[in-house]
């Protein structure tokens, strides 16, 4: 919810009504806070979530702070390919930086993942073209801070009938 950046000459009611947006935003990321403390203290929670991304239809990657591949799902692997073909076919994705993998010699601009960990802010891209020609995908790059800045990027395959729309 975007907040007026001006409250002079608001009426009281409006003032009330901004007042209860911000209180309701504040208890969402208490509760939110509070859920994540309790979900990273339980053992086994983080196995389980990569069984979850593991099984999902959305490609999955963990990026840490300097873009390197850390973790990729199947479907990743798949939509975005194991590797440049330019790279040596034995060089392996993990560890290597997202950029490089897909042909590039710096990040994307604007990178999503960059972005989402300056903003501490969940970053969305419609229509990101693919390596294969013809492909397109939505990304979700979600900011991860647990002493160290990391990324989640979630790619979903948005081409239909082999055109991006």
């Amino acid at each position: 919810m975007p907040l007026p950046t001006v409250l002079e000459g608001r009426s009281l009611n409006e003032l009330k009504t901004i007042k209860e947006d911000i209180e309701k935003e504040i208890q969402k990321a208490e509760q939110m806070r509070a859920l994540v403390k309790t979900l990273g203290n339980t053992e086994g929670f983080p196995y389980a979530m990569f069984e979850i991304f593991g099984a999902l239809q959305d490609g999955v990657t963990i990026l840490a702070k300097d873009l390197r591949i850390l973790w990729r799902n199947k479907v990743a692997i798949q939509q975005l390919g194991p590797f440049n073909p330019s790279n040596p076919p034995n060089e392996d994705p993990l560890n290597n930086y997202c950029y490089r993998i897909h042909g590039h010699d710096e990040p994307c601009t604007p990178c999503a993942c960059i972005n989402a960990m300056d903003t501490r802010k969940t970053q969305i891209r419609h229509n990101y073209q693919g390596l294969e020609e013809g492909k397109s995908y939505d990304l979700w790059a979600i900011p991860l801070y647990n002493g160290h800045r990391a990324c989640i990027l979630i790619t979903r395959d948005v081409t239909h009938d082999g055109v991006s729309p």
